[in-house]
């Protein structure tokens, strides 16, 4: 049975403009002084035989946070992932309310090099690094089109 999200005060529903996010299940986000902070509650979908999160779906997720950090740090361009590079910390489980939290470390003409981390209840589940191709907005836009 899936739990319900219920999340934490602050926390307003994230839509999502692709396949992927309906998959995934609820999406939350809030904006703190530090950045935006991502969200999801984790059910049965996202569990592996072990019972915990898949790393699959943590990675997936992962790549999606660092993604919208871009979004949030680069005035509203967009990347493409080129490389990512995963640790994993702890589990997540049933019922946990997973955050991503990500930041832009350094922009050129062309890559944004992103860091971050997934947490639950302040205990690291997933840290990551990242590098993605910027695309403006207005080519973003044609590609989100087909």
């Amino acid at each position: 049975m899936k739990p319900p999200a219920d999340p934490p005060e602050g926390f307003e529903p994230y839509v999502t403009r692709g396949q992927w996010g309906l998959n995934i299940g609820e999406l939350w986000q809030k904006a703190t002084e530090a950045g935006f902070v991502r969200a999801v509650r984790i059910d049965e979908r996202h569990l592996n035989a072990a019972h915990i999160a898949h790393g699959g779906f943590l990675c997936t997720y992962m790549d999606s946070t660092l993604a919208k950090a871009i979004q949030h740090d680069c005035a509203g361009r967009t990347g493409f992932t080129v490389r990512m590079t995963t640790d994993f910390i702890s589990p997540a489980r049933r019922g946990d309310w997973l955050e991503g939290r990500a930041r832009v470390t350094r922009e050129t003409r062309q890559l944004a090099f992103v860091e971050g981390e997934l947490s639950v209840g302040g205990r690291r589940v997933m840290t990551a690094s990242g590098v993605f191709r910027l695309h403006d907005a207005e080519r973003s836009a044609r590609l989100n089109r087909g």
